[in-house]
């Protein structure tokens, strides 16, 4: 009877030590998942950080264009640039300043961004970054 009883004992201690392991197994596995899914969500939030950055510098380079573009324009005395003379160069610019850069916009962001930009002059304001992203946001 000595022996069943050893034996008893031993085997509760072995289910109470699965159980236990089960238990701690089951809890790092759920931490690791909420540490996967977290590292998950600080990536797409470091990226859509990063494309926003990149958005602006690129609304920066086309709003600088605009301003270089009209400069240019006031230089040229002897010159009458038209509005289609402006836009191919404005693009022109544009162009080469994003390539530069390594930076992209779609035909659209960028045509509202220089008919923003143009509006601004033409109103006798000054473009900051931060007014124009309130007009101009996808």
């Amino acid at each position: 009877m000595n022996i069943n009883v050893n034996q008893t004992i031993a085997y509760l201690l072995y289910l109470i030590a699965i159980g236990v392991a089960g238990y701690v197994t089951k809890e790092w596995k759920a931490h690791n998942s909420k540490l996967l899914e977290l590292k998950t969500k600080e990536e797409e939030r470091a990226e859509k950080l990063l494309g926003q950055q990149n958005y602006n510098a690129a609304k920066q380079i086309v709003v600088d264009s605009v301003y270089k573009v009209e400069q240019l324009a006031k230089e040229a005395v002897n010159e009458q640039w038209n509005s289609l003379d402006k836009h191919s160069k404005a693009i022109e610019f544009i162009s080469q300043g994003l390539n530069k850069a390594g930076l992209t916009l779609s035909d659209e962001d960028i045509y509202s961004i220089i008919k923003t930009t143009v509006g601004y002059i033409n109103a006798g304001k000054v473009v900051a970054p931060a007014s124009i992203n309130t007009l101009v946001q996808k």
